[in-house]
């Protein structure tokens, strides 16, 4: 556990992010995960799946798990934003790669340019996000993509999804 908490020191200690952008949610990428835009955003479902599983994708003859982040932070279809949906693979230093469908490219954040004050860690998502801050009206997601991957593989719902008490409580405060 000691090796986890060393991991998430490093994990934002550069002063410039990417992130990627789920509804009008920007999750923050730790510096040590390798990202990479594939250019055809074609994945093919598999029935009797879990709910995040949303498909599969060959990327260099590597078959890899795309997974539904609109459906992990309960974003329903009806709230989300209709646009093209681009797929991002994530390369995490210790676990085999996955995609993500994301809503825009990755774009650059400056750190600096969040105050502590606006950074919440008493935020109402998953286990797998940190905290959160707020800027310009737009909120930041800081992620440990590290819990997600390894709740994937588990399948541990506790630490993937939103409980239904978060679920219902940021419902309420939208």
């Amino acid at each position: 556990m000691q090796q986890d908490n060393e991991n998430k020191k490093y994990a934002y200690s550069r002063k410039n992010l990417f992130f990627y952008r789920i509804d009008q949610l920007r999750i923050l990428i730790e510096d040590d995960i390798k990202m990479e835009v594939l250019s055809e955003s074609t994945f093919y479902p598999i029935p009797n799946a879990a709910a995040w599983y949303q498909g599969s994708r060959s990327v260099r003859g590597t078959i890899l798990p795309v997974i539904n982040m609109h459906f992990l932070l309960g974003i329903t279809k009806a709230t989300a934003i209709a646009s093209r949906q681009w797929l991002l693979k994530l390369d995490h230093p210790l676990f085999s790669p996955i995609i993500v469908a994301i809503d825009s490219l990755p774009t650059q954040l400056d750190l600096s340019t969040l105050s502590d004050n606006a950074i919440n860690t008493n935020a109402h998502y998953p286990h797998w996000i940190e905290s959160s801050a707020q800027k310009n009206n737009t909120i930041f997601l800081f992620a440990d993509h590290y819990t997600l991957l390894e709740a994937l593989i588990n399948n541990n719902e506790d630490k993937l999804l939103l409980s239904s008490a978060d679920y219902f409580h940021k419902k309420k405060h939208k």
